[in-house]
């Protein structure tokens, strides 16, 4: 009878416990379809999103085969190495220069399927982001990551691109256009002869072609003294006199000065007109407007 009892209750209590399991079950469906998708979808969902990150561009002194130079890194990864100094910056100074650019560009919105690589100057060539010069490459720069101009530059333009989620671009060489043939005039073809009456046109005289060549400008033209500014530091390093139409003078307020290099030979300055007295991200050049003459301020 003692055994019978304890079977007896042991079975209660297990059928006790099976129903509180299966009241438990009813109630957590009934509660799912009230509140429709549980945490875990929800999570789910959420991981799924896609999610704008912003981007973040730093620049650092690095040591590269015992010389120093600077790295511009996207993100944490670094997309160029800088190993020469030029324009008057240290390789970490230049770094720091395209990292800002960098930054300004992917603050106003950006795209990479604005970057490319253009030929600046013979043998030089240069990262841009639309009208924004990224970086600048000199025959320096590619002699000390062996490689050419044109393909550390569209190397370093596949790495910022490759950083903002865009397919690197394979560059395309120019094609030259094929000139077309020289057809000979046939030795036999005869020259046709005139037989209308000639022209009753009066030939201008001497004085009336001069008169008729000389070109008259749609406005005056006018002149005026600017100052000259660096690019890159915005400090004034001299004075320029600009030229041209009145309307388009009247818009020059300074003459930005931009440096490049030919084969370790030379240094070239590039003046350009624009509308402000300092550069900024881009530079607002006035068309049609020629710097006649350089001046440097007494220091």
């Amino acid at each position: 009878m003692l055994v019978c009892r304890r079977v007896a209750k042991g079975a209660t209590v297990g059928l006790v416990l099976l129903l509180l399991a299966l009241t438990a079950f009813w109630a957590g469906q009934r509660m799912s379809a009230a509140l429709g998708a549980g945490l875990g979808a929800a999570c789910a969902d959420e991981a799924a999103a896609p999610t704008t990150a912003a981007v973040e561009v730093t620049y650092r002194a690095a040591t590269i085969e015992g010389q120093p130079a600077g790295e511009v890194l996207i993100n944490g990864q670094a997309v160029l190495r800088i190993r020469i100094a030029a324009g008057g910056l240290s390789a970490e100074e230049r770094a720091m220069v395209v990292a800002k650019r960098i930054e300004g560009w992917t603050a106003e919105g950006a795209d990479p399927a604005e970057l490319t690589a253009v030929e600046v100057a013979e043998g030089g060539w240069a990262v841009i982001a639309g009208d924004t010069i990224i970086v600048t490459i000199t025959d320096e720069d590619a002699a000390a990551s062996q490689a050419t101009t044109m393909g550390l530059a569209w190397m370093w333009r596949n790495n910022i691109a490759a950083t903002l989620g865009a397919e690197p671009v394979s560059p395309e060489e120019p094609q030259l256009a094929e000139q077309p043939a020289v057809t000979e005039t046939p030795a036999t073809a005869e020259t046709p002869t005139t037989t209308e009456a000639p022209p009753t046109t009066e030939t201008p005289t001497v004085t009336e072609e001069a008169a008729a060549a000389e070109w008259t400008p749609p406005e005056p033209y006018d002149d005026k003294i600017v100052p000259i500014v660096s690019v890159l530091e915005g400090v004034r390093i001299g004075a320029a006199r600009v030229n041209g139409p009145k309307s388009k003078v009247d818009l020059v307020q300074g003459v930005a000065q931009l440096e490049t290099h030919f084969k370790k030979l030379l240094e070239i300055d590039i003046y350009v007109p624009i509308t402000t007295e300092k550069p900024g991200k881009k530079l607002d050049r006035v068309q049609g407007v020629g710097v006649t003459a350089l001046g440097d301020y007494r220091l």
